[in-house]
């Protein structure tokens, strides 16, 4: 069996990769959905498309989106291949990207396949493996969000950099420089590929100790060096983590923190092993808080340390000793032992580190009598499981929709339908239908604020909200909480200052616009609004400065240049 595998491999892997284009050949037809939109598609730098490459290596990952400086993700290469993306497909065909996600999964699978036969791993071993890996319902997340092409390309560039890795352990010298080229492109990538170092470390091993401390193995840390020098020059620092972005920042005690962090590792090997529920948001507060007088803190921590018996316990066995490293190195960040990152769950973060598992299971499943077949059954649960959960991905509506009643403890899993369905809304004619929705969002809005009720984007959702049935008093109120929990809430403000305006009260509507102008100088909304105010209060100076300043930052705005053409009329101009 084993030399007709050999034989037929390439046949095979082919099969794998046909499976699994078939699986995911739909998503041709998505929209942009979640992170899509801060990372592509309302991100001013990667809709420039070529022309914003050079801004997108000087800045944060969604600095396009939000001018935020202070974060944790630069990852330039895969912004820079999103707005090469754009330009050759255009800014709105998210079909063409989702197709561009497809590609580089199947070019994946490929490397690892190469990568696992550079290992010496048994090429039945090797099939089953990248079956189950192909199939594995947590990727839908990655494969169907194209935001999570950062994932792709980390591990496409990592596996090619293993790859001329194992080439130079076996004495081919010259490919240490491809190696840490790839392995650079990988960081810039995404900056979890540093996690994977010991990996390249692990396979020095067979060589003679004499060659061990050879400069040229330490050029993968080089080109770490690299990355880590350039991150200092661009990022300013590292934001506060919110309780709405990562639960465990609800938490006071470290140790508590620590807790939840090993129950994560529990619940990320029971996901890898059969994934029950998939859900896009495991936020503030789908999880039950709580220390170490749980069990399953208790069992997550047993589960780790007895991960790091085994990489002791199997080092004279390479393949395992490998795919535990691997494993490892693609969840110790995600279980927060080190610090907070900015989310509390997410089915995306396997993805690097179920590779490490599944090999280790179809290693296991080997050596036990009927294994091949125990692995073939839970490829075909993989396959259902994903198929069922990828129509999902289409759009926003349908996985918020989808995932409400898996996650109903989730203050971004009722804040996301509640803003999605008042967007809905606003669209519908029909005034019965249109309250219909208008009503549920605020349901959701009220049961999101119940779960949490310190987050300023929700309170003004739930503002916009009122403010679209004419409900002015309760959007005030909504509006002012949301400044009270963020001063410098600029829409807040502005709206606000809608309000006055509709009740008649001009002066009150002209101080609110101020304080959004405060509040972001770069607002054309904001210098608009207060124009227009400054024209009913015959301040026709301050008019034609405001307007002016709103018509450079947004050029073309027919409403701007009309206001505009009045305050220069008044001014004789």
């Amino acid at each position: 069996m084993n030399v007709s595998l050999e034989k037929y491999a390439k046949l095979w892997l082919g099969g794998i990769l046909l499976l699994t284009a078939l699986l995911y050949f739909r998503t041709a037809r998505f929209e942009f959905a979640v992170d899509d939109f801060p990372a592509i598609a309302q991100n001013q730098l990667v809709q420039k498309g070529f022309s914003g490459i050079p801004e997108i290596w000087s800045n944060s990952f969604y600095y396009g989106y939000d001018l935020r400086s202070e974060a944790n993700e630069y990852r330039p290469l895969t912004s820079s291949f999103f707005a090469v993306q754009i330009a050759l497909f255009g800014s709105k065909n998210a079909g063409a990207m989702h197709l561009f996600s497809l590609l580089l999964y199947l070019a994946l699978l490929w490397l690892l396949f190469e990568l696992l036969k550079a290992w010496k791993v048994d090429t039945k071993v090797i099939l089953l493996t990248l079956g189950l890996f192909a199939l594995h319902p947590t990727h839908t997340e990655v494969v169907a969000n194209i935001k999570s092409q950062d994932e792709l390309w980390m591990l496409l560039w990592l596996s090619l950099s293993l790859g001329f890795w194992e080439r130079y352990t076996e004495g081919r010298h010259r490919q240490i420089w491809w190696s840490s080229v790839f392995y650079m492109l990988a960081l810039f990538s995404k900056e979890s590929a540093l996690l994977f170092l010991p990996v390249f470390a692990w396979r020095l091993l067979p060589l003679d100790k004499t060659k061990w401390m050879k400069p040229l193995n330490l050029l993968p840390m080089a080109a770490a060096a690299i990355f880590f020098v350039s991150r200092l020059l661009v990022l300013t620092g590292s934001p506060e983590v919110t309780v709405v972005n990562n639960a465990l920042a609800y938490q006071t005690s470290r140790l508590d923190q620590l807790a939840m962090g090993f129950e994560f590792y529990a619940r990320y090997l029971q996901k890898m092993l059969w994934p029950d529920a998939l859900i896009w948001s495991y936020d503030y507060s789908h999880f039950e808080l709580h220390g170490w007088g749980d069990w399953k803190s208790v069992l997550g921590l047993t589960l780790f340390l007895g991960s790091l018996f085994l990489l002791w316990f199997w080092r004279r066995d390479s393949q395992r000793t490998t795919a535990l490293l691997w494993m490892l190195g693609g969840l110790v960040l995600y279980i927060q032992i080190f610090f907070l990152i900015e989310a509390t769950f997410a089915d995306r973060f396997m993805f690097g580190a179920s590779l490490g598992f599944l090999l280790l299971l179809v290693l296991w499943s080997d050596k036990v009598k009927y294994g091949a077949y125990l692995s073939l059954v839970l490829a075909l649960a993989y396959a259902w499981k994903s198929n069922e959960r990828i129509p999902n991905w289409k759009n926003n509506e349908k996985l918020y929709e989808a995932d409400i009643e898996k996650a109903p403890n989730s203050i971004r899993a009722n804040s996301a339908l509640a803003f999605i369905l008042s967007e809905k809304a606003q669209k519908v004619e029909n005034e019965e239908a249109r309250l219909k929705l208008v009503h549920r969002s605020n349901e959701l809005f009220e049961k999101a604020l119940n779960i949490y009720s310190e987050d300023a984007n929700t309170w003004f959702n739930f503002g916009m909200n009122h403010l679209m049935t004419g409900e002015y008093t309760l959007s005030e109120l909504a509006f002012k909480e949301a400044i009270r929990l963020n001063p410098n809430h600029t829409s807040a403000y502005n709206n606000l200052g809608n309000i006055y305006y509709m009740r008649k009260e001009p002066m009150q509507a002209k101080t609110e616009y101020e304080k959004a102008v405060a509040s972001d100088y770069g607002n054309p909304e904001a210098w608009s609004n207060l124009g227009a105010m400054y024209l009913l209060t015959r301040q026709y100076d301050s008019a034609y400065f405001a307007l002016s300043k709103a018509d450079v930052l947004a050029p073309g705005n027919e409403n701007v240049q009309y206001n505009l053409g009045l305050a220069k009329k008044k001014l004789g101009y």
